[in-house]
């Protein structure tokens, strides 16, 4: 209830969106589903790119919990499209800054990888520009992967860990580390 009463529409979709995982998780799909779609109609009124974007990567996330695995990957797929290739100078997308852009194909990163998609996410994820979102990507990655390949979970981890290294405060480097 307090989730839907968010002012900002991307603020409110993303907390509905975790209220419905949160639901999902708890085995209560019925309201899961219900929370969703009111997540994804708080989504559909946010006018800035970058923070509907931001908003369809909570709804994949929520979409993934609530078992609809293809929905979310559908979404994932399309942001991260939309994101990664914006269709031109008139696209709204075009216009986010580069740290918008890097801040949410780290998100993507690690939603896909939470999905069991690091595949997809390990396409684009090293070639974040902004270090600490590269970092927190391949940290995430380097989690997903770990169980069934160690060598390569490691060459993700020193691949953050690189990318760490150039982000200059301690605390910032920390939390970039942390999957």
């Amino acid at each position: 209830q307090i989730a839907g009463q968010a002012w900002h529409p991307a603020s409110r979709a993303t907390a509905l969106a975790a209220a419905a995982a949160v639901a999902a998780r708890a085995g209560d799909h019925g309201w899961a589903g219900q929370v969703a779609a009111a997540a994804g109609a708080a989504a559909a009124e946010e006018a800035d790119p970058g923070d509907r974007a931001d908003a369809a990567i909570a709804l994949a996330t929520a979409a993934e919990a609530t078992g609809n695995h293809d929905l979310a990957v559908q979404l994932a797929t399309a942001t991260l499209a939309a994101v990664r290739s914006p269709s031109g100078p008139d696209d709204e997308l075009a216009r986010i800054s580069d740290w918008a852009r890097g801040y949410l194909l780290s998100r993507l990163a690690v939603a896909l990888a939470a999905m069991g998609e690091a595949d997809r996410a390990e396409e684009f994820a090293p070639g974040i520009a902004d270090p600490a979102q590269r970092a927190k990507a391949c940290t995430a990655l380097a989690a997903a992967t770990a169980d069934r390949d160690h060598d390569h979970a490691a060459r993700l981890a020193v691949a953050a860990a690189t990318a760490a290294r150039a982000i200059a405060d301690i605390r910032d480097r920390a939390a970039a580390l942390v999957a």
